[in-house]
């Protein structure tokens, strides 16, 4: 059996699941600055998620995260200073990253 099977079956949990992909990521790691950047109202949901999350899980071990920036060849780089500067945000690169990249000729 299968660790993750003593949650139920669902749309929600299969969508999550497929959202990961085949990848084997253990974390999901989102940067403060662009989530700031959605709309009002996602930024309600994601914080009642969140409390939501925080209040499932209220004895969680006191162990943290570290981010490491890396290419995606796992090559590390230094943090882009636009992406963590969440207090003075750079509207015009976070637009950037809305918009589909121009098809090459």
């Amino acid at each position: 059996m299968d660790d993750h099977q003593f949650l139920p079956e669902g749309p929600g949990r299969c969508a999550l699941w497929q959202w990961f992909g085949l990848g084997r990521a253990a974390f999901l790691t989102l940067p403060r600055a662009l989530m700031h950047a959605m709309p009002d109202d996602w930024q309600g949901r994601m914080a009642d998620l969140l409390d939501e999350y925080s209040a499932a899980y209220p004895n969680m071990p006191d162990v943290h995260t570290r981010v490491v920036i890396t290419t995606s060849r796992g090559k590390r780089i230094g943090y882009p200073a636009w992406l963590i500067d969440y207090r003075h945000p750079d509207h015009e690169a976070i637009a950037k990253l809305r918009h589909a990249p121009e098809p090459s000729e």
